[in-house]
């Protein structure tokens, strides 16, 4: 394993173009052609096995990464993980712009080209990994390619490996094993990818979620569908299916909760509320009606459930 550190140069009328250069050679691939002035910087390459990670910290700086044809076979044929530490920077990958925020990730090709911009110091970090690795993990590495950003959330414990890499002394970094590193690079880098594929049931978890507690906060009122889908900006059939998922439907999930928050008061002994009373509050027209939907539910009568309650 070896680590190489370079100082872009601070001054002089080729300094851009001297900084691209630097930038260029150490991403195997493609080259970068800069467009108005760079700012100083700083580099540092580590070579683990067949993973290779660039450290970046620089300011304000505009160009073009385009791919080089004539460049190494390892950089014509790896996937590159691009990690913000901090700050922020917009890029430009298969045709699509993303602005990276602190923490934020997006995967691309390194055979395609593409603009970038740095408007204010960034530090971040690269992970070039072989195509073949990747998808031996994602067989549909190429929906996934060029799309993002990748969150925050998603990127922690590859952004902690990849501090604690930049931050190790050059001599401890020999006495490690360059294969145990650079596996663990892989697995972490593989968590960010995973990052990007959303998980149905935890998606359809979350909505579930959302949605009851919209019911819950809307009671005594009796939402409608369409009404819950506005306010998560979902569709009404997203709304009917989650329902339906969970064994119910709308309607009778809300009249659920209004018969449960209603025995609630009925065992509540502070409250001297009649059967009557409590039945309007929950949205039932008559006590008649309230009755029998309650013993449905409860498999006794609400008049029961407050005597034993005042007994008790």
């Amino acid at each position: 394993m070896t680590q190489r550190i370079e100082e872009a140069p601070t001054s002089g009328s080729s300094s851009s173009e001297q900084w691209a250069d630097i930038v260029s050679r150490w991403h195997d691939g493609w080259r970068v052609h800069p467009d108005g002035a760079w700012e100083s910087g700083y580099l540092g390459s580590y070579r683990l096995g067949e993973v290779t990670v660039v450290g970046c910290r620089t300011g304000r700086c505009t160009g073009f990464r385009v791919a080089d044809r004539d460049g190494t076979e390892r950089g014509s044929t790896d996937v590159g993980v691009l990690v913000l530490h901090s700050g922020r920077e917009s890029v430009e990958c298969g045709g699509r712009s993303l602005l990276l925020s602190a923490g934020e990730a997006v995967i691309w090709d390194t055979r395609a080209s593409g603009r970038f911009a740095v408007d204010e110091h960034v530090d971040k970090s690269t992970v070039f990994l072989p195509r073949a690795v990747v998808e031996s993990w994602v067989p549909n590495l190429e929906h996934l390619l060029n799309r993002g950003p990748v969150p925050a959330a998603s990127t922690t414990v590859l952004r902690g490996l990849l501090r604690g890499l930049a931050e190790t002394p050059d001599a401890a970094l020999q006495r490690h094993s360059a294969g145990v590193l650079a596996s663990a690079l892989k697995e972490t880098a593989f968590l960010t990818f995973s990052g990007l594929v959303p998980d149905h049931t935890q998606v359809a978890g979350r909505l579930w979620h959302a949605l009851t507690r919209s019911v819950e906060d809307r009671l005594p009122a009796a939402p409608t569908a369409e009404e819950l889908a506005a306010e998560l900006s979902v569709s009404v059939r997203t709304v009917y299916q989650v329902f339906a998922d969970n064994g119910t439907t709308v309607r009778s999930y809300v009249r659920q909760r209004r018969l449960a928050r209603a025995r609630e008061e009925l065992l509540d002994r502070r409250r001297d509320d009649t059967v009557a009373t409590t039945a309007r509050r929950w949205g039932f027209v008559d006590q008649s009606t309230f009755t029998k939907a309650f013993r449905r539910q409860f498999g006794r009568t609400p008049s029961d459930v407050k005597r034993s309650s005042a007994s008790a």
